[in-house]
């Protein structure tokens, strides 16, 4: 949504101000507030903007293979043998 800054014609007068930059911006902001308040899971009130609570998105095909998998390699390895690995001291036995 951003763009390149217009060049204003009273840019290079001196005394202006930032009256033109200012200017952009609330256009800006306007044509912002304007594309989100557009979107139908979105509400207006008081000025304020609400968002509805969307619906989950389906899982996608692979999901469950990915899964299974995962869960499969988490059960090789056992999380006390995890940590005793880590914890250990060089040079001493167990």
């Amino acid at each position: 949504m951003a763009r390149a800054p217009r060049q204003h014609p009273d840019r290079a007068r001196p005394g202006d101000g930032p009256t033109w930059h200012l200017q952009d911006l609330a256009e800006d902001l306007d044509a912002a507030y304007k594309q989100v308040a557009a979107n139908p899971a979105v509400t207006v009130n008081g000025g304020r903007l609400n968002l509805a609570k969307l619906d989950a998105l389906p899982l996608p095909d692979g999901y469950q293979a990915v899964h299974d998998a995962v869960l499969g390699m988490l059960r090789a390895s056992t999380i006390p043998s995890c940590c005793w690995r880590s914890t250990a001291t060089p040079g001493t036995s167990t």
